[in-house]
């Protein structure tokens, strides 16, 4: 079997390399102050973000939470140890390790042919993400971390690239990603159990918006990849 002719673009190539500079918005946070990072020869956004005052995190948010962003920045850019450079950087211990999984919408495209139907047949996407209790002698953190793509998302580079690997295939594209790693402000070595709901619920806030803002070809690469699978 022939080799596929890829696309040359990355998705969003430009608003890839601008999330570096720029991070993203939230809705119901804002931004306090961003900075762009090395860490282990990657450039990151490091944003510190806080709850609106009458927004819906309000109530349950610390006072600030950091949100780092890693993206694809050139096609053949492939996650690898990007998890082991923060940890390296932050000079953390970690603990209490558990997968954290949530559903995100889907968002329809207007302009495709018979979106309402097609969104009937693909409503959701899963997000599975580490979440775990790191440290150091300054701060202890809840920490939510994974791979974001137009087709879910997971911790593991593996997930990632087999996922590539059938966008390739049916879609003729490569799957574009952010490295996403949200750290929850806990008190010195406390128990992250009670911050669950509001990191699965932030981790959908921040899907969401790369859903929407940075991967534009959700439902083409999902029709075309739920193709291939229905017709093997």
């Amino acid at each position: 079997m022939s080799s596929p002719v890829l696309h040359k673009k990355v998705t969003r190539k430009s608003e890839l390399q601008e999330i570096r500079e720029q991070g993203i918005e939230l809705p119901g946070w804002v931004t306090d102050d961003i900075i762009s990072t090395k860490l282990g020869g990657d450039t990151w956004s490091m944003q510190q973000i806080s709850a609106e005052a009458d927004g819906p995190f309000s109530e349950a948010s610390p006072s600030t939470v950091a949100l780092l962003l890693r993206p694809q920045v050139w096609e053949k850019d492939q996650p690898e140890v990007e998890w082991l450079d923060l940890k390296g950087a932050q000079g953390w211990q970690t603990d209490s390790f558990q997968s954290l999984p949530f559903d995100v919408d889907v968002p329809a495209t207007d302009s495709s042919p018979d979106s309402e139907d097609l969104s009937k047949n693909r409503q959701t996407i899963r997000i599975n993400t580490d979440f775990f209790r790191a440290w150091s002698k300054d701060q202890t953190y809840a920490v939510l971390q994974w791979y974001a793509s137009p087709l879910g998302g997971s911790p593991s580079p593996a997930w990632w690239f087999w996922s590539d690997q059938k966008v390739q295939w049916s879609a003729r594209q490569r799957l574009p990603w952010v490295a996403v790693s949200l750290w929850l402000p806990i008190d010195p070595l406390s128990e992250i159990t009670p911050y669950q709901d509001l990191a699965i619920a932030l981790g959908e806030t921040v899907q969401t918006e790369l859903l929407q803002t940075i991967f534009p070809e959700t439902i083409a690469m999902s029709e075309a990849t739920n193709s291939e699978e229905n017709s093997s």
